[in-house]
């Protein structure tokens, strides 16, 4: 394996010791990286140090099939992911690589989308606001800005800004629990 790849934690790439108590914690994470560009959260790294501690004497393939569970479990739409085992400084850690979401937003079920959102930035999980989980419900509906009408682009970018242009028309996107997109609210 090439450790360089490992070398340290950022957009696309998070160490973990072990899974947290809260599971949350984890997760958040792994959602993140479905919402954005994918990643991968090495298990048995210790984060702050970078030191390789491996997953000591847990059974691989059980941890592997617990955080399957796990995710399968408590995220909705179903997060794909890909579980290997590898070996560093002579230690097992498990490598969880996420893909790409095609049904973004993701999110925890006994939360809601509101609330459990996440994306990445740079090195870090945080909560998407309100415009950037619009912007993940567009994406998930396959709807991109330079598919919008030319002045409907301009001003939904002006908002997610801060500004709303005078006389803008604004577009307000209403989506069920499925994700798919009802019904479309225009006005000034």
């Amino acid at each position: 394996m090439d450790e360089k790849s490992y070398f340290g934690e950022g957009k696309n790439v998070e160490f973990k010791r072990e899974i947290p108590q809260r599971h949350e914690r984890f997760l958040k994470d792994i959602i993140a990286f479905a919402n954005c560009t994918g990643g991968k959260v090495i298990l048995g790294i210790e984060d702050q140090t970078n030191m390789v501690c491996g997953i000591g004497d847990a059974n691989p393939f059980r941890l592997s099939d617990d955080i399957t569970n796990m995710i399968a479990d408590a995220c909705t739409p179903q997060i794909e992911t890909d579980i290997t085992l590898r070996t560093l400084e002579g230690k097992t850690v498990l490598v969880v690589e996420v893909l790409p979401g095609r049904f973004r937003p993701y999110y925890l079920k006994s939360v809601g989308k509101q609330n459990s959102a996440y994306v990445r930035m740079n090195g870090t999980s945080r909560p998407a606001d309100r415009w950037r989980l619009q912007e993940l419900e567009l994406e998930g509906q396959r709807i991109y800005y330079d598919m919008l009408p030319e002045k409907l682009s301009h001003n939904y970018l002006s908002m997610l800004k801060g500004n709303k242009p005078k006389n803008a028309i604004c577009f307000q996107f209403i989506f069920n629990n499925d994700g798919k997109m009802e019904e479309c609210k225009v006005s000034r």
